[in-house]
């Protein structure tokens, strides 16, 4: 807004570089084994830190995997270097807010300066978007997985119960009785298929 006093821009420096150290928090996240989850491969390193206005990652550009069947794996984790900075000219959401934060604190912003603030925000957004969809994707097939891991072990447990809980006395007579049946059957088809149709029609 034109009319903003320079006190009102600083007044808004200020709570744009509190939002700052919030993302900077987010961006140190650790998961439940307490490694940082923007690390990459370097899970003890913290990913970020402010020696400089703009943020300097530390970490690499691995992600930590975990096997899900025999034959696939998914990736666990996206480094902070893909998701808040990845070399793509404006998508660098700390330099944005640091260079808009400065700028604020001028006193003074121009039209140009802050469409410029504006883009690479826009732009960081979407690719954290893209990153989230990525997770999302990865979320769903593990759905699926466990859903297809539940199947089989239930599937499994059936036929152990069936094993386990079989009565022997009667599984025994069953077969008993089928194999009777079945030497009967064997010795009729024998005895039939010894007569021709004229010793039929001869009896």
């Amino acid at each position: 807004n034109p009319t903003l006093s320079s006190a009102n821009l600083q007044a808004l420096a200020v709570d744009l570089k509190g939002r700052y150290q919030e993302l900077l928090g987010l961006a140190n996240s650790k998961d439940g084994q307490g490694r940082y989850m923007f690390s990459g491969f370097q899970g003890t390193t913290q990913p970020f830190t402010q020696t400089s206005g703009a943020g300097v990652y530390a970490g690499d550009q691995g992600q930590r995997n975990v096997q899900i069947s025999a034959s696939r794996q998914v990736s666990t984790s996206d480094s902070g270097q893909d998701v808040f900075k990845p070399g793509v000219a404006g998508q660098d959401v700390f330099a944005t807010l640091d260079t808009l934060i400065t700028q604020l604190n001028s006193g003074s912003i121009t039209p140009s300066q802050l469409s410029t603030a504006i883009s690479g925000l826009d732009s960081a957004l979407n690719n954290v978007l893209r990153v989230r969809a990525s997770v999302g994707a990865r979320m769903q097939e593990l759905d699926a997985t466990d859903n297809t891991h539940s199947a089989t072990t239930l599937q499994y447990q059936t036929a152990i119960s069936n094993v386990r809980d079989l009565d022997y006395t009667k599984a025994i007579t069953d077969l008993t009785r089928t194999q009777t049946s079945l030497e009967a059957a064997q010795k009729s088809f024998v005895s039939v298929s010894q007569m021709s149709l004229f010793n039929y029609l001869g009896n």
